[in-house]
């Protein structure tokens, strides 16, 4: 039990806001993972809570049957197929149509939450291994600035300097650094740097690509861009099909020795879209 509190403690520790960023790396690990945390909670709870689907049955149904047909359409998936379009009559054709990312908002959002701030963690894991703690370095600076005494404050950044220097010196194997090594550590840092951020634009790009495969969207390169563009351009979403309202469910009800297969329609969909 301790461990595992301890253990999460230092996962907020490290998402926690910290000086040794800038605006855009705190929009990627902190603000960014909060807001799709917050619309999974908002989404999850009206799945699980409350009524995600709501069907139009036969007005000759008993509630239990419609509750029931609710619950299959919403785990079996629907379809959708435009209003000026003819039903198919293969059942193939139908399975060709489904939507099956409603289900899974909630996840997908979580997942992305996570790849948001799993960069920053590997980040300062390694600048903890790195045994120099860039972060109490940064708010020792900063205390110097409420120095008044030019005197004590020059006493203060001389110290900073020579624990810079001195961590680099205990990391290397020849004992001090002459000026042209620590120069090539620095550029090594700096080149580390530039890695890990590369490494984040590619996660986005992924990221980016997952939501594409996650939507089976094989129009669109961009999936949430086009759909942006379709809604100021007038176009709605039973033209376009993105995020249909009103869609289609197959369900098969038996009588006695007979099967009879029923296409009910979900009338409305409550779902938070992004």
């Amino acid at each position: 039990m301790f461990f595992h509190a301890t253990l999460a403690r230092s996962f907020i520790n490290a998402l926690s806001l910290r000086g040794d960023d800038d605006v855009i790396d705190r929009l990627n690990y902190y603000y960014t993972p909060i807001m799709l945390s917050i619309a999974c909670l908002i989404i999850s709870a009206k799945q699980y809570g409350g009524t995600p689907i709501e069907c139009w049955v036969n007005p000759h149904s008993r509630e239990s049957m419609e509750e029931y047909i609710e619950s299959y359409c919403w785990i079996q998936n629907t379809y959708w197929v435009p209003m000026y379009e003819n039903i198919p009559d293969d059942h193939t054709a139908r399975e060709e149509k489904q939507i099956g990312y409603y289900q899974w908002v909630p996840f997908i959002l979580i997942a992305e939450a996570l790849m948001f701030s799993l960069p920053c963690i590997f980040w300062r894991l390694l600048s903890w291994q790195s045994g120099l703690s860039i972060q109490h370095l940064i708010n020792a600076a900063c205390d110097t600035q409420i120095v008044v005494d030019q005197s004590e404050r020059q006493k203060a950044i001389d110290a900073l300097a020579s624990c810079f220097v001195d961590n680099l010196d205990l990391q290397s194997p020849y004992g001090e650094l002459p000026l042209r090594s620590i120069m090539a550590k620095m550029k090594c840092s700096s080149w580390r740097s530039v890695m890990i951020q590369w490494k984040r634009n590619r996660q986005g790009r992924e990221t980016f690509v997952l939501l594409n495969a996650c939507l089976k969207s094989d129009e669109y390169l961009f999936f949430g861009f086009q759909v942006l563009q379709d809604l100021l351009n007038g176009k709605p979403w039973t033209e376009s099909g993105h995020f249909p309202r009103v869609t289609l469910c197959d369900f098969e009800v038996r009588y006695l020795a007979n099967l009879n297969r029923q296409a009910f329609k979900p009338s409305k969909f409550y779902f938070v879209l992004f």
